[in-house]
């Protein structure tokens, strides 16, 4: 916050309902249900779990989304994945 305390929960969705509350909170969950929808609805699967889940994974024991860098990362690598898809297959497994 902006008393210079510094606390942090350590938990991003605790940490973002108590800087934002409720709103805020069902905003960023609802960010990520749209990007899990919207992948569902272009590839057919929900492969982006396998890259999403673990990421969140530690954001909820760890102040990771809370810096600049993370979140910038994983948007990102959000970003570059729906618009590019992922391999299903290794390119070399066709050539055997």
């Amino acid at each position: 916050g902006n008393d210079s305390t510094n606390e942090n929960v350590h938990n991003y969705f605790v940490q973002t309902l108590a800087r934002g509350g409720l709103t805020h909170l069902i905003a960023v969950i609802s960010l990520n249900i749209l990007i899990i929808a919207y992948w569902k609805n272009k590839y057919k699967n929900y492969k982006i779990l396998q890259y999403m889940f673990p990421l969140l994974l530690v954001a909820s024991f760890d102040p990771a989304l809370e810096t600049v860098r993370y979140p910038f990362i994983y948007y990102t690598f959000l970003g570059y994945f729906l618009k590019t898809g992922i391999e299903a297959e290794s390119n070399t497994k066709g050539d055997q």
